[in-house]
């Protein structure tokens, strides 16, 4: 493609819209891939803030002769929104909800609207939007509409297109249209309007007919499918019939943007279930539990959900919340049905459920049943299924269960022999499997595990492919039931479909985009499955760029491939629910998430984008607005700690560019404290100058600070050791209270309200010497100075923590470095020790509830609103939070908040205020605001407390200092 017309197309719609278009090679390496196995560099990147936007981008782009790839999430798995082409993003800016109407349950929303946003809006009127895919949280209806997405209730609401009315659509020529239910007897008063758009009504009916024998021979035996053009969706009831309606809304859904940009979709809604039930059944035999699912049918389930042993086991090795342990104990089965059901009244539910246990006492296999009828439950048993696929792309190995054959659909009481067949076909070409998902819908996620960097095993996957392909036609199966061609999938699509289908698939093409514009490659013509891999056997990073690293990798196989780590999958585009990516969350641009700095990183380091770049001012605008909260630990399915990623590149860029004044003063700030504290009456006057205003804002401007930000004032009269007692003999009541920076510089209050508490429980507290453990380094990147603070801290704390005595801490950024960053910081011998017995104070106190409840005097229920630290939901959760609080009677709301967006001290940064500030009022500032006066304002992390000061204007409270105010006055010492 040539470059002077891309660069005059640019020149030519960046004055005439009002959304942005980039062509830095940068932006164009963040839109290069998607959640598939695909990669290919666009030519540019749109963000259209409206339909008049699209309208010129796409008539600009005709006229240039450049190919359109519409884009909502980009959360394709089949590489259907990847290419050589102008990308139009449409989730930045051309999300929301245009109208409802309750009572006929439609709704109209623009194409980037997120299907998770859209359901809690239209949960407040008893609605929904049907289709339900797993990546609910990230996806858009665009891209919906654009696949033809279903999920785990498809066999109650179907296909996307079952659920769709209407939808307008910007051409390959820029000509705007609506395609909605058209009476056929008026398809001519389309036609005699010309142009495109008259070419379309005059050919695809025409089209659709020549190919009903075709269309009738080769239908598919299950409605759950979404390969090729949807042709049949508009055959007539009879040939030669124009009665009836047609409407080619039902072609546009599924074509993968191929057709024409979507800019306003019309819904057809559902109610909400009113009640809901779900029996786990457990079956010793995958092969039994397949076979079981047409009988488990006849009970009428909402949902039958598969997960087999493979993935069973990794939940188990993973723990947490979403454990398959938590939910059936220690039975080990082979395979498990998740069956769900609705009605009208939990009565209704509970005979479907009692039907269901007759249906399974005829079956074979010895099913076991566990039953959950409370709504908190069933949530986690449904969280428990969505983590299936992110615990999948968590193995650190480059062997990965790729989508490559997972979308096939069979009629479901031909599943069990698919499964076994298609198990069959991948032991002879040598490759492993794991399947699960939707059985109640004849669809299996089958994922075969494979290494794409190696020839062998892409010959595999092609052979394997090749293998599903054949066993769709046996099977009168689909091909793509729900995720789409792709570039996966569209070369199989001439054999799958035959050649008149196949032919009429082309036709309809040429009749929308004649120049074949709209995302080629796609659905027809497609290129060999094994073309433009995301990896390959030529990938390499060794002969470009190798990152020096100071944290040990070898976990992950290095630093290269724990960036390449990222699936993008785009978990971390999440803008309603959830901590990660906060910045995200508030600039809705690709390069500000998880997924794009991953992205722009591994385009460094493999050389698809310039080697300088990996330390240039670009990656620097990339890394810039990550806050460090160590969300996508949790949150990201494939585990990214990009908080980690970042502070080893930074590392490296403050060595090629040096430190600003700013990043020298936060990190050494713990170092400036322990002076400023130690000399006496210095605290004193360094907070008076402080106070002065012309003082403040000098400085302020000097260093970067932002003028609505105060920096904390400084403890005075602190002695150089603690003002708390110490005791230097270890007992088996002993616990070691860790001072940290904040606590003994800033808010010595906090250490000494912790310190009342567990001495009121009868422990023997310990606080050793002060020693900063070294945060405000890895925040800044010094990671050798964070590493010679970790074994400071160890010098201090291994002995204790090697005797095994708990060492608690109050700054969760502090005291969970010690578990986290530690172990791969530094090698002193007791950092491992150290990771096994520092927590929380929250932590402690929960897990040793029933000496602290005797000394607490719980308050008559009153109200508390608890904000999480981002480590600490990342990293221990807060339910300890809630039990600690709820020691002392609070009746706690936990809002979710995300990220309080200070960060340390990225709050406080001039360049940084605004976004920090989006952060907080997302969520945060406004559910503090809506508190009452006397509701208790909880967080232990010092920017979280800082943050809502400043914004809200409400002063928190640690909970140290919750419970010391609580304590039974003759206790206290």
């Amino acid at each position: 493609m040539s470059l002077d017309r891309v660069n005059d197309f640019v020149a030519s719609v960046r004055s005439n819209i009002k959304g942005e278009v980039r062509a830095d090679p940068m932006s164009r390496a963040l839109y290069s891939t998607d959640a598939s196995n695909y990669q290919i560099m666009p030519l540019a990147v749109a963000l259209p803030k409206d339909r008049a936007d699209v309208i010129t981008l796409m008539t600009q782009a005709a006229h240039f002769g450049l190919p359109v790839l519409p884009r909502g999430g980009g959360t394709s798995l089949a590489g259907s929104t990847v290419g050589e082409a102008v990308i139009i993003d449409a989730s930045k800016y051309m999300h929301g909800l245009v109208s409802l109407d309750v009572e006929q349950r439609r709704a109209r929303v623009l194409p980037g609207t997120n299907l998770q946003w859209l359901n809690g809006q239209l949960a407040k009127h008893g609605l929904k939007f049907g289709p339900d895919p797993a990546s609910a949280v990230v996806c858009t209806l665009g891209g919906m509409v654009g696949n033809n997405s279903t999920g785990s209730h498809s066999i109650l609401y179907h296909m996307t297109a079952d659920n769709l009315q209407a939808v307008d659509v910007v051409l390959s020529d820029g000509t705007p249209t609506r395609f909605e239910p058209t009476l056929r007897r008026d398809i001519g008063q389309h036609i005699v309007k010309g142009g495109l758009l008259g070419m379309i009504w005059q050919s695809v009916p025409y089209i659709v007919e020549q190919t009903r024998t075709a269309l009738d021979a080769r239908r598919p035996n299950t409605w759950r499918r979404c390969g090729g053009y949807n042709l049949d969706r508009l055959l007539a009831p009879s040939p030669n019939d124009t009665t009836g309606m047609i409407n080619l809304a039902e072609l546009i859904c599924g074509s993968e943007g191929t057709l024409g940009m979507l800019t306003e979709i019309e819904l057809k809604l559902v109610a909400l279930p009113k009640h809901t039930g779900i029996v786990l059944v457990a079956f010793d035999d995958q092969n039994a539990s397949l076979e079981a699912v047409p009988h488990m049918l006849e009970a009428n389930p909402s949902a039958v959900e598969q997960i087999d042993r493979f993935l069973m086991d990794m939940q188990r090795a993973a723990g947490g919340d979403y454990s398959i342990g938590n939910f059936i104990g220690a039975d080990d089965p082979d395979s498990l049905l998740i069956t769900e059901f609705y009605g009208d009244s939990a009565d209704e539910v509970q005979h479907k459920m009692a039907h269901l246990g007759r249906i399974l006492d005829r079956v074979s296999g010895n099913p076991r049943r566990y039953c959950f009828t409370d709504g908190p439950a069933q949530k986690n048993v449904w969280e428990m299924r969505k983590a299936q696929a992110g615990l999948m792309m968590r193995q650190r190995s480059q062997l990965k269960p790729l989508n490559l054959i997972e979308d096939v659909a069979v009629p479901v009481d031909q599943l069990a022999a698919y499964i076994r067949d298609i198990t069959h076909a991948a032991d002879e070409i040598g490759l492993r499997l794991t399947v699960g998902a939707h059985a109640s819908a004849g669809c299996l996620h089958v994922a075969p595990f494979v290494n794409l960097k190696t020839q062998a095993d892409i010959d595999k996957s092609r052979q394997l492919s090749e293998a599903a392909a054949e066993l769709v036609l046996h099977y009168k199966g689909a091909l793509s039931s729900e995720h789409g061609d792709g570039l996966v999938r569209s070369w199989l699509n001439r054999h799958v479909f035959g050649e008149a289908i196949y032919a009429a698939f082309k036709q309809v093409k040429r009749a929308f985009d004649p120049h074949n514009r709209m995302n080629p490659g796609k659905i027809v013509d497609g290129p060999p499955q094994e073309q433009n891999l995301r990896f390959g056997p030529n990938y390499q990073t060794s002969a470009t760029i190798e990152l020096q690293t100071i944290f040990d990798w070898s976990a992950d196989g290095g630093i290269n491939n724990a960036i390449e780590q990222c699936s993008g999958v785009g978990y971390c585009r999440k803008t309603v629910s959830g901590t990660m990516c906060p910045s995200y969350m508030v600039t809705r641009d690709e390069r500000d998430s998880t997924r794009g700095r991953a992205n722009a990183l591994r385009n460094a380091l493999n050389g698809r984008l310039p080697r300088e770049t990996l330390f240039r001012e670009d990656m620097k605008s990339v890394m810039d607005l990550c806050v460090g909260c160590k969300a996508c630990q949790t949150d990201c399915p494939s585990s990214i700690d990009m908080t980690r990623i970042k502070s080893e590149w930074q590392h490296r860029y403050n060595q090629q560019h040096g430190l600003s004044m700013r990043s020298w003063l936060f990190a050494n700030l713990p170092r400036l404290g322990d002076w400023v504290t130690r000399v006496p009456g210095l605290a004193r006057f360094v907070n008076t100058l402080m106070r002065v205003p012309e003082l403040e804002r000098l400085a302020g401007k000097m260093i970067g600070i932002a003028p609505q930000r105060h920096l904390p004032g400084f403890a005075t009269g602190v002695s150089n050791g603690s003002e708390v007692s110490r005791v230097s003999d270890v007992s088996a009541s002993s616990v070691v209270l860790y001072v940290d920076t904040w606590a003994r510089h800033h808010y010595p209050h906090i250490a000494q309200a912790a310190h009342k508490v567990l001495i009121a429980a009868g422990y023997n507290v310990i606080v050793p010497d002060y020693v900063c453990c070294g945060r405000t380094f890895l925040s800044e990147g010094l990671l050798n100075d964070a590493r010679e603070q970790a074994d400071q801290v160890l010098g201090v704390l291994g002995g204790y923590a090697s005797a095994g005595t708990p060492i608690i801490g109050l700054e969760p950024s502090c005291i969970l470095s010690f578990r986290d960053e530690y172990p791969a910081l530094t090698q002193h011998p007791a950092r491992m020790a150290l990771a096994k017995v520092a927590c929380t104070f929250e932590e402690f106190v929960a897990s040793n509830a029933e000496r602290f409840a005797p000394v607490i005097e719980p308050q008559d229920q009153r109200q508390a609103l608890l904000h999480g630290h981002c480590h600490q939901k990342a990293q221990s959760g807060t339910q300890a939070a809630h039990q600690t609080l709820a020691l002392a009677g609070y009746c706690i709301t936990e809002p979710d908040s995300g990220c309080c967006g200070m960060a340390g001290s990225f709050g406080y940064e001039a360049d940084h205020y605004e976004v920090s500030k989006a952060m907080a009022e997302r969520v945060l500032i406004p559910a503090v605001q809506a508190t009452a006066a006397d509701t208790m304002i909880v967080a232990a992390g010092v920017s979280c407390r800082q943050q809502i000061k400043d914004l809200a204007g409400r002063t928190a409270l640690h909970p140290a200092e919750v419970l010391a105010a609580r304590l039974r006055t003759p206790l206290i010492k």
